[in-house]
């Protein structure tokens, strides 16, 4: 019985970071680019994450609207945002409004800006959609709105969130995989940045 209930979380995590893909696929369509990590407001120059842009993508433009673009995540305001945090975000099984995805922000990781400072787009992973990694699930999780991601691939990796076996990953084609924690450290850094030549698939 536990590990039905184990296998149907696994499940419903892996469609959660499937709409989470959609969305930013959506998102690049509508925009011509990327949310990056760090995203800055371009009137206010303040940090927000890019959970929060892609919330109209997510059909919650409503929570979009709420969000006080021109203050901190945890603003007074913000964080009565911070607390409406949409279901597909959480960790299936949890409570609160921490989340575990988040998305590669190593260097040349799929939502860091470009070295020249613009913001990534889907053919910036010359080394195939199909083999770089974009989103992971992440252990331990962060408010959902907070402008943090996951800079530490090998915490990632050395950290997996399903007991102890792996995490989902989103790839850059909108599919997700589930990768072993037992992954080879050098196949893992290969699928984790967008354009260092490598064209190693998780698949």
């Amino acid at each position: 019985v536990q590990s039905a209930k184990m296998a149907a979380l696994r499940t419903q995590s892996a469609n959660n970071l499937k709409q989470i893909m959609i969305a930013l696929h959506s998102y690049e369509t509508a925009n011509g680019h990327l949310p990056s990590t760090g995203f800055r407001d371009p009137k206010s120059g303040m940090e927000r994450s890019w959970r929060v842009e892609i919330l109209p993508y997510l059909n919650r433009q409503d929570l979009y609207d709420l969000y006080h673009k021109d203050e901190p995540w945890d603003s007074v305001a913000n964080q009565e945002v911070l607390k409406k945090m949409p279901t597909l975000f959480a960790f299936p099984g949890t409570v609160g409004t921490d989340t575990p995805y988040l998305a590669v922000s190593s260097p040349d990781g799929g939502l860091t800006l470009s070295k020249e400072g613009k913001a990534p787009r889907f053919q910036d992973a010359t080394d195939g959609l199909n083999g770089t990694v974009f989103v992971v699930e992440t252990k331990p999780m962060v408010p959902w709105t907070k402008p943090v991601d996951a800079a530490d691939i090998e915490a990632v990796r050395n950290t997996p969130i399903h007991n102890g076996l792996g995490f989902h990953v989103g790839l850059g084609d909108g599919s997700v995989v589930f990768v072993a924690g037992s992954i080879d450290p050098l196949v893992w850094k290969a699928i984790t940045t967008r354009s260092g030549g490598e064209m190693s698939t998780s698949k």
